[in-house]
């Protein structure tokens, strides 16, 4: 799609108009995925499962599984079917759900999927609770400072200037934060509202540009603090993509092109590609790790020892198991560390104010 139609189907999509109206949740598919597993396994065939979803649920995802029972009443396996919503089924998904259906294996794959789903919801819910109360302070707080500098301060200054009493530097910077912070708040709208309409332009420079994506992409790698968590986010993520796809039948070789693809990161995406072309060219799964650092040395010992050991699956999701509870313990450490830096911060700031407005008054009382 050329990026002006694109951008044309982004906009219809604002008003439930297109391809792009969907609006569909990691915890909503992950709730259709266990209902969807929980019928299959009770008898019920797989079209009057999906009708009956699309029937009886509310929101997008049920539209979308009607038109998905429709292609699959016309003829259609279910994973083709569900090739038309990209942006909803990930790759993974589908490649589960289509080796459930040349298994015959079908209830078993899908179970599996919703365990997978399941835990990366819960990671992302972790993620997003150990920040929620830190970002929630910081906005309050901003709140108060800037309806003390937009609201009170202003009814103070008139006094100080007809007084004849000069400002001393804190108030005369704190005022001056009255023309800034609008100046900043509109470039900063501006820029977010062009991101979105360059959207098209943008994925389009970087699908001719892979290597500018990839390189986007590491800038996570080597950020302080952050690069340590999100390695080990990472690498659970795709270890319990490995571990349930290993599980279903899948070879090594298409698990990891799969995992690639689940990865979310082009920078581990590609690493993962060039391991799996080594393996392809006889490596073994710990060699072909190690070269390309797909992931930390301790998970890569530890998954050659499931290698050697003829028990890789296992391994696969205890290592996955493992960096999901470091990186739970590390979220943890962080917002411990958070909540009382940015009090201290808000304490520096509110100080401030605070004899941004005394040392006025106090000048003024001294010249009386």
């Amino acid at each position: 799609m050329a990026p002006m139609d694109e951008l044309k189907a982004q906009i219809r999509g604002v008003f439930k108009q297109g391809e792009y109206r969907y609006r569909v949740s990691g915890e909503e598919l992950t709730i259709f995925t266990r209902q969807l597993a929980t019928m299959l396994g009770s008898g019920i065939p797989l079209h009057q499962a999906l009708t009956y979803f699309g029937e009886t649920s509310e929101g997008d995802l049920p539209d979308i599984i009607t038109q998905v029972a429709m292609d699959v009443s016309s003829g259609h396996t279910f994973s083709n079917a569900m090739r038309r919503f990209p942006t909803i089924f990930s790759t993974v998904y589908i490649a589960l759900a289509n080796m459930g259906e040349q298994s015959g294996q079908i209830v078993t794959a899908y179970k599996r999927l919703a365990d997978l789903l399941e835990r990366q919801t819960n990671m992302r819910k972790r993620v997003v609770s150990a920040l929620t109360y830190p970002l929630v302070l910081l906005v309050v707080s901003s709140a108060a400072i800037a309806g003390f500098i937009y609201f009170v301060l202003p009814m103070m200054t008139p006094m100080f200037e007809n007084s004849g009493v000069a400002l001393p530097l804190p108030t005369r910077i704190l005022l001056s934060l009255r023309t800034v912070v609008p100046i900043v708040t509109v470039a900063l709208f501006v820029l977010l509202a062009g991101s979105w309409l360059g959207k098209p332009w943008i994925k389009a420079y970087f699908r001719n540009n892979p290597e500018k994506l990839r390189l986007l992409h590491s800038f996570w790698f080597y950020i302080p603090v952050v690069s340590g968590i999100y390695s080990k986010l990472s690498t659970a993520r795709v270890l319990y993509s490995m571990s349930t796809m290993l599980d279903s039948g899948l070879t090594m070789t298409s698990t990891l092109k799969q995992a690639a693809a689940a990865a979310g990161n082009e920078f581990v995406a590609y690493r993962l590609d060039q391991a799996t072309e080594r393996i392809m060219e006889g490596a073994s799964l710990g060699e072909a790790l190690g070269i390309y650092s797909v992931f930390p040395s301790g998970a890569i010992q530890m998954l050659t020892v499931g290698e050697e050991a003829a028990n890789l699956t296992e391994m696969v999701k205890h290592v996955a198991d493992l960096y999901d509870t470091e990186v739970e313990l590390a979220l943890n450490d962080i917002a411990s560390v958070l909540e009382p830096a940015i009090m201290v911060v808000m304490g520096c700031v509110v100080g401030f104010i605070v004899l941004s407005a005394v040392l006025p008054t106090v000048q003024l009382i001294q010249n009386l």
